[in-house]
């Protein structure tokens, strides 16, 4: 029984250590007859090898149908996110598709000594230039409104941030400016 209670406590940590990945939201245009959750999910696995598993219609807020496509793994995530990698049509139907609006923190990073004259979208372009894979830039507040001198940022690939994780600072260009970081942790 010592063994077994052991098991649950080990599979317990990996599960909540497991990262959660927010949807894809896929609007199809024009369908002439409906598309089933199942035929959406095989249409991008046939093509892409991803393997993915889950998916399932819900309503907006404009009352009009669309697909919630969820990613299980890191690597599904990440080939999700590239625009570029996704079909012109899924089942022969043009569709919007809506990247997730919120990204697993565990894929963002803290800027540090950010002044809070500098507008963070600049700053965070000026990245972009070097770190393509950054997705969004957010300057971080105090209670009350007060800007930090800190900028949270987003990346759609772990590679790239884990290398930053590692240099624990971010270039802002070949080596001469440098920006100290920190793991992003979420407030509780």
């Amino acid at each position: 029984t010592k063994k077994m209670a052991n098991d649950s406590i080990n599979r317990s940590q990996h599960e909540s250590s497991r990262v959660s990945f927010p949807p894809f939201r896929i609007t199809l245009k024009n369908a002439i007859c409906p598309v089933t959750e199942v035929a959406i999910i095989k249409e991008i696995n046939n093509h892409y090898k991803l393997n993915l598993t889950y998916g399932r219609y819900t309503k907006t807020k404009d009352d009009e149908k669309c697909f919630l496509l969820y990613a299980s793994t890191t690597a599904q995530f990440e080939f999700l996110m590239n625009v570029s990698n996704w079909p012109n049509k899924i089942r022969n139907v043009d569709y919007q598709l809506d990247l997730p609006m919120k990204i697993p923190t565990s894929y963002s990073i803290v800027v540090l000594n950010v002044p809070s004259q500098w507008n963070e979208h600049t700053f965070g372009n000026e990245l972009k230039q070097r770190y393509p894979s950054i997705v969004r830039d957010v300057r971080l507040f105090v209670k009350g409104g007060r800007p930090l001198n800190k900028v949270r940022l987003d990346f759609s690939s772990y590679k790239e941030l884990s290398s930053i994780l590692k240099l624990r600072r971010i270039l802002l260009d070949d080596s001469n400016t440098a920006f100290t970081i920190e793991p992003y942790q979420a407030l509780t």
